[in-house]
């Protein structure tokens, strides 16, 4: 037997331990087959060496996975702990070994000192949590369900407060995190509304978290926005931080027509101002983006849409758009056609990729045969011109203006 596969009949052999010693659970298996634990891992608290943070110290109840390759390649083993009461496992041939209050990298370097001490042969060695050991915290205050709640080590608080449930009455602002002496505030819409993960804490055995009431300064931001809503103020927050709170603005949003009111001194009443906010969202012009007071309330618009139908019709003009509708229904819009016009040369003049394109349609197919694949669907800002017919030449110079006047209302429209 080489010494190679000495080693390898050693690590594959567990002496047999009893007591307080003995691990929970362990296996030694060739590299390959699935561990049997594997399916219950939970892949969002799946720790290992390379994604843990320093903070997180083993201690028992961790499941450990240790992947042990030997001699290049030449034999993989898996093997499996539970980390006992006192704070260690059972090695197969190695023996015992403390673990407890010890980080990853730390225990990586513990488990192959150890096994170097005993074995002189070159290996590799890997270490990662299964899963993690199970945690004692204290939720109070303003929540849904307060009181003690069991949960793996290193759950975020953000996951916590999904447990227990912010109250109606309670700040997402100012959660208190009271831990070894020290307090910890927590900012919760830094991390549900911007998404900032640095904020997103992990909690740690005998961690008391306290919601405190909603603080009295608050904003409201409503109309083309993703999340209108009123929300609670921080000290020197702006208008583009309530915005960012408010999943900044839609697709929509008609940002140089932009409300902002604040609620005059004393009084019932608000000052309304009117902002453009386009330069400050380039980064250009920070002079708008104001200081923030409770009461305040910002108003987003929309941008008005429209289709624009002229020429042979009864009742030609401005028409809101409406998304879904096609040619023939802005036509009946208008009233309907003119006996007179020319209803083969209907045009529909649109912006496209910065510029102008005209499509010619012949409109007595779908109004009168009713060939519904040649009625188009219209855009907003969409220009509709249905022509009079050649023959009435007194109408010809009426029917040029008409064009002239429709482009120069398109021009304007798509060139705001």
């Amino acid at each position: 037997m080489t010494p190679n596969m000495a080693v390898a009949q050693l690590l594959l052999n567990p002496t047999e331990v009893s007591g307080a010693n003995a691990p929970q659970s362990y296996s030694a298996k060739p590299a390959g087959q699935t561990p049997p634990s594997a399916s219950k891992s939970l892949s969002s608290n799946y720790i290992s060496q390379g994604s843990i943070l320093d903070w997180y110290k083993l201690g028992p109840g961790d499941q450990l996975e240790v992947h042990l390759i030997v001699d290049d390649n030449a034999l993989a083993l898996d093997y499996q702990f539970v980390i006992n009461p006192e704070g260690k496992i059972f090695f197969p041939n190695i023996g015992e070994i403390y673990l407890i209050n010890l980080s990853i990298k730390q225990a990586k370097a513990e488990l192959t000192n150890e096994i170097k001490k005993k074995y002189k042969e070159r290996f590799d060695l890997s270490l990662m949590i299964s899963l993690p050991k199970m945690i004692k915290i204290y939720v109070t205050g303003q929540v849904s369900e307060p009181g003690l709640k069991v949960i793996y080590d290193g759950t975020k608080i953000s996951d916590v407060m999904k447990i227990a449930g912010v109250a109606a009455g309670g700040s997402n602002r100012k959660v208190f995190v009271k831990r070894n002496g020290k307090i910890l505030k927590v900012d919760l819409y830094k991390i549900l509304l911007k998404g900032n993960i640095d904020a997103d804490i992990n909690v740690q055995m005998g961690d008391v978290i306290e919601v405190p009431p909603i603080g009295s300064a608050r904003v409201t931001v409503m109309g083309e926005v993703p999340r209108p809503g009123q929300y609670e103020l921080q000290d020197d927050e702006r208008l583009k931080d309530a915005l960012a709170m408010a999943g900044y603005v839609g697709a929509n949003s008609a940002l140089s027509e932009v409300a902002y009111l604040r609620r005059k001194q004393g009084e019932d009443d608000f000052d309304n101002y009117k902002l453009n906010l386009y330069s400050m969202f380039e980064g250009k012009d920070e002079s708008l983006n104001y200081v923030l007071e409770d009461g305040d309330i910002i108003l987003v618009p929309a941008i008005k849409a429209y289709v624009y139908v002229y020429g042979d019709v009864n009742q030609g003009g401005r028409f809101d758009y409406q998304p879904g509708q096609r040619l023939s229904d802005y036509i009946n819009m208008a009233a309907g056609p003119l006996a007179k016009a020319n209803l083969s040369g209907v045009t529909v003049t649109r912006q496209e990729n910065g510029e102008p394109q005209v499509y010619h349609i012949d409109v007595s197919k779908i109004l009168k045969r009713g060939i519904a694949d040649k009625d188009i669907e219209i855009m907003a800002g969409d220009v509709i011109n249905v022509p009079g017919n050649f023959f009435y030449f007194s109408d010809f110079g009426s029917f040029a203006n008409t064009i002239l006047l429709a482009l120069t209302l398109y021009t304007t429209v798509v060139g705001r």
